[in-house]
């Protein structure tokens, strides 16, 4: 988050990568890689480069296997969200919603 006229930049990081990017880790490439270029004006600059460094941090990081995206307790969640979503659509679609 860059908020210019409050000169303030956050960079917000997810639980599962605190352990790859902590707040030091975070905080110094604000101080020196996005700060830098604000000074300039080159605030286009300094996001890309604090991007490209957390790009960077990331691949090279090691990831843990443990972190499926699809188990199934997600699916289940999905599966109950678009359950939800494809009833509430059907139920507000029609002037009778659920005929007798």
């Amino acid at each position: 988050l860059v908020a210019l006229k409050e000169r303030r930049v956050t960079i917000g990081v997810g639980q599962n990568l605190k352990g790859i990017l902590p707040d030091s880790v975070i905080n110094n490439i604000i101080q020196n890689t996005i700060t830098p270029e604000f000074g300039k004006g080159r605030y286009s600059e300094g996001i890309k480069k604090g991007t490209e460094t957390i790009v960077s941090i990331l691949n090279e990081a090691e990831i843990p296997r443990g972190w499926p995206l699809f188990n199934k307790r997600n699916l289940l969640i999905v599966f109950i969200i678009m359950l939800v979503l494809f009833l509430a659509r059907r139920y507000f679609s029609h002037p009778t919603p659920f005929p007798k």
